[in-house]
């Protein structure tokens, strides 16, 4: 410790980068857990923003987005991880492999439920 000269201690970061597949979104069945809501499932096109802190998604008929801060993403898991949504939202995506193309997302600021 010599050597060392205190207080020049540099910490370099790099930038955000998030893949241009995530910025232009994707199709997904929106489904709610909580059936005390009476949400329908519906298509939505799920993206990410450029700087990579929200997800945003929006039905493509009525435009209307809703907008997910990364901070409050509690637990995501894909494909034999995730939660199987309830049968007749399965039937609304065609030509799907069980596992493969599902993703759940958990978010809120209960870390419980």
């Amino acid at each position: 410790m010599a050597g060392a000269k205190p207080g020049v201690h540099l910490l370099t970061l790099k930038p955000v980068s998030v893949h241009d597949t995530l910025k232009k979104g994707g199709k997904f069945i929106k489904w709610e857990e909580d059936t005390s809501q009476n949400m329908p499932d519906r298509q939505i096109t799920l993206n990410v923003d450029a700087d990579g802190f929200f997800l945003y998604w929006g039905v493509p008929a009525n435009q209307e987005l809703e907008i997910l801060d990364i901070n409050m993403i509690r637990d995501t898991r894909t494909g034999k991880y995730a939660k199987q949504p309830k049968q007749k939202t399965l039937d609304l995506i065609p030509n799907r492999d069980e596992n493969d193309n599902l993703l759940t997302v958990a978010y809120g600021t209960d870390l419980v439920n």
